[in-house]
């Protein structure tokens, strides 16, 4: 990419890369880590024409999100149901094709002006 003059990194991290999340330390510090790695970079590549940036979504319906659901819901006594519908201000999850036009903008050629930014994608969870 350096010799190029020319790159797109987008680091996938997540809401709790802004926040903390309980009965999650290493999953939130792991993700505050790559908002850390993202800046960095972004400062060392900018004028490289290198963007790096972070998607930061909130809770995806994904196998590896159901179990987290299930193990909240449980754990503060609620259907499944009731505690997805708590998640975000749209009242649910996202999907994985609700996060994938944003990525693609990033990308691209036109993205060239956004650099070090971490980008909610979270149904309006944090609302920052």
């Amino acid at each position: 990419m350096i010799a190029r003059k020319y790159g797109r990194i987008i680091i996938t991290a997540s809401v709790n890369s802004k926040i903390g999340l309980m009965h999650g330390a290493a999953y939130a510090a792991s993700k505050h880590g790559l908002l850390g790695l993202m800046r960095t970079l972004a400062i060392e590549t900018a004028k490289q024409g290198i963007t790096v940036n972070a998607i930061c979504p909130g809770s995806v319906c994904t196998r590896m999100n159901n179990l987290r659901v299930e193990y909240d819901a449980k754990r503060l006594g609620k259907s499944v149901a009731e505690y997805e519908a708590s998640l975000t201000a749209i009242g649910g999850r996202l999907d994985a094709h609700e996060i994938a036009p944003h990525v693609v903008y990033l990308a691209s050629r036109e993205a060239f002006v956004i650099t070090g930014q971490a980008f909610n994608i979270d149904g309006g969870k944090l609302m920052v």
